[in-house]
């Protein structure tokens, strides 16, 4: 299952759902690509609710249940086409 940022950031705060997002993380093989992670270490650092460091310890114990993979052209594509057939 692809994660996207917001359901990592709810996680990590433990906002509202936080625990739906636990539980995928440990029952599913889950993906967060290299531009969903620059998007979430940006806005947790970019919103004060972490420092640099915080960002990388909080992620340190998600790295067993996620699978962390490039971004290339043809997944970008995909993923605005997909984004644009939603709309």
């Amino acid at each position: 299952m692809v994660i996207d940022a917001s359901a990592l950031i709810a996680f990590l705060r433990k906002e509202k759902g936080h625990e739906k997002v636990a539980r995928t993380l440990t029952q599913r093989e889950c993906v967060l690509s290299a531009v969903t992670r620059t998007e979430l270490l940006g806005k947790l650092v970019g919103s004060g609710s972490y420092t640099e460091t915080e960002v990388y310890e909080a992620l340190v114990p998600l790295c067993d249940a996620l699978d962390f993979v490039a971004f290339e052209f043809l997944q970008s594509d995909l993923e605005a086409f997909c984004y644009a057939r939603r709309i």
